[in-house]
């Protein structure tokens, strides 16, 4: 990957988190054949769940915490 600044890596996998987060809930509301308004609730389970993960195991240095 090319040289990104902290900020558009940071970014880049907030995105990109969120839209594997919003892909699994999806499938797991199709295949259990649950109702769609289910798939935001499980996007949002699946951020919460990355948040204490990444509190508990992430990078200090990360761009949502450096100043500018």
């Amino acid at each position: 990957m090319p040289n990104l600044s902290p900020y558009l890596r940071d970014a880049l996998e907030r995105v990109a988190y969120t839209g594997v987060a919003a892909a699994v809930s999806a499938a797991a509301v199709y295949v259990n054949d649950l109702p769609e308004v289910w798939i935001p609730v499980g996007t949002v389970v699946l951020t919460v769940a990355k948040v204490f993960l990444a509190k508990w195991r992430g990078n200090p240095d990360n761009a949502s915490l450096l100043k500018e």
